[in-house]
């Protein structure tokens, strides 16, 4: 019987202020398992993940900038599990906000210039595959997959 991979699920509200549980979390599960991300790869992943999650807060949930969030109720949850599998770091988010089809995930080409929008191309030059699905359960879920080893991010050169 093979051991369980190693892995934390974290349940924040879709607010801005509970983004620093997940950064918090990711810390802790790193110093856990001790996944070698190699200089500057703990925080270009940190900054992956919360390029995704503020994506799921402003375009799934429609939350606004956390300059203009409103008191009350959240909208919703994002549910955000860190695994080691196959040698590699993942992480999930699953929400329940607005669905997107995979032609909305691909839909920014490489380096489109803007004021917003640079999200995704972030994510994808710091993490090794990144993937969209609707699950049977009609939740988005991203999968982001990070290897071990140095920084990635001079794919941006």
């Amino acid at each position: 019987m093979s051991a369980e991979a190693p892995k934390l699920r974290i349940q924040i509200q879709a607010r801005y202020e509970e983004l620093s549980i997940l950064r918090a979390g990711f810390r802790d599960f790193l110093t856990q398992v001790g996944f070698p991300l190699g200089d500057g790869g703990i925080d270009e992943v940190l900054l992956a993940l919360d390029e995704a999650a503020t994506n799921i807060l402003r375009h799934g949930y429609g939350v606004p900038g956390p300059e203009a969030e409103e008191e009350g109720q959240a909208p919703g949850v994002v549910d955000v599990e860190y695994s080691i599998e196959k040698g590699g770091l993942y992480l999930r988010l699953w929400d329940d906000g607005i669905p997107r089809t995979e032609g909305q995930f691909e839909s920014l080409p490489p380096r489109t210039p803007g004021e917003s929008g640079m999200g995704l191309e972030i994510m994808r030059h710091i993490m090794d595959d990144l993937s969209y699905e609707r699950t049977a359960e009609n939740r988005n879920l991203l999968i982001m997959r990070r290897s071990q080893g140095p920084s990635t991010w001079s794919k941006l050169e």
